[in-house]
């Protein structure tokens, strides 16, 4: 089955039990660079209180998942379409920093709630975020 996904050019959305997500990765990555640099999303425990998320390329996450010791949870996984853009996390991290500015210095936001809904809205995990946040200048923009 994977074989006829990976021929698909469109996005591609389908779940993965934890025993097998690592494995499932391995053999992804191992298809060669038309799989192997497509962008994926892996949500563990969607929706659910101990949410991840990770993104990068298939290759990068079966490199994640083989240094991943005691994995556990149901897996969503999002696979992008062929030749889709992959940005790495601290890019991700760095287009939601600039939104937090945008939302304290043109809407009057704290920078808490900036940084909630920023993360949010790219896809980053809030805590590291909110630390760059922090790093960055706080709620003064800089």
């Amino acid at each position: 089955k994977l074989k006829e996904m990976a021929a698909e050019p469109r996005t591609l959305i389908f779940y993965e039990a934890p025993h097998r997500v690592a494995q499932t990765f391995k053999y992804m990555a191992s298809m060669g660079d038309e799989v192997g640099d497509r962008g994926v999303l892996v949500a563990r425990e969607l929706t659910k209180r101990y949410e991840e998320l990770h993104r990068g390329t298939v290759k990068s996450t079966a490199a994640w998942f083989a240094e991943t010791a005691n994995i556990r949870g149901e897996f969503t996984i999002v696979l992008g379409p062929k030749e889709a853009v992959v940005l790495d996390e601290e890019d991700q991290l760095e287009q939601a920093l600039v939104r937090v500015r945008e939302l304290i210095d043109g809407e009057g936001m704290s920078m808490s709630s900036a940084v909630k809904q920023s993360a949010k809205e790219v896809g980053v995990v809030k805590s590291k975020l909110y630390k760059l946040a922090l790093d960055d200048g706080g709620a003064d923009g800089g």
